[in-house]
């Protein structure tokens, strides 16, 4: 199911969505050069597996926003994430892809957002 989210300040973040909201959440993060449309078959997958997944466009990705002060810094789009998971209310499984990885990463590194996060697969990712 296609879903919009928001970003802090009000920025459109495109997203497909599977499986039941009341199931645990996995939240899947494309790499650089690509949309949430790489983890489509990974998405209906895992929701079968019992998981509501949530796979979505990174800033300036495929159908989400484009910065207007092109900031695309690791730290912009942990926020995005952060905007994401709260409007869910409930912590995430991340799964990230390259930058993705990298932006999953530096959510479930941050000891003071702990809360937000069950759990971390990084795919391709070099720091």
């Amino acid at each position: 199911m296609e879903r919009i989210f928001k970003d802090q300040d009000g920025q459109t973040i495109a997203a497909t969505t599977y499986g039941q909201e009341e199931n645990p959440l996995v939240i899947l993060l494309h790499g650089g050069g690509q949309t949430r449309h790489a983890w489509d078959q990974a998405s209906k997958n895992i929701s079968k597996a019992g998981y509501h997944v949530v796979a979505y466009d990174l800033r300036g990705h495929g159908d989400s926003f484009w910065s207007k002060e092109g900031d695309y810094s690791i730290k912009a789009h942990k926020k995005d994430l952060i905007s994401v998971i709260e409007s869910l209310e409930k912590p995430s499984h991340l799964v990230g892809a390259s930058l993705g990885g990298m932006t999953a990463l530096s959510l479930a590194g941050d000891l003071s957002l702990s809360a937000l996060t069950k759990s971390l697969v990084m795919v391709d990712i070099g720091i």
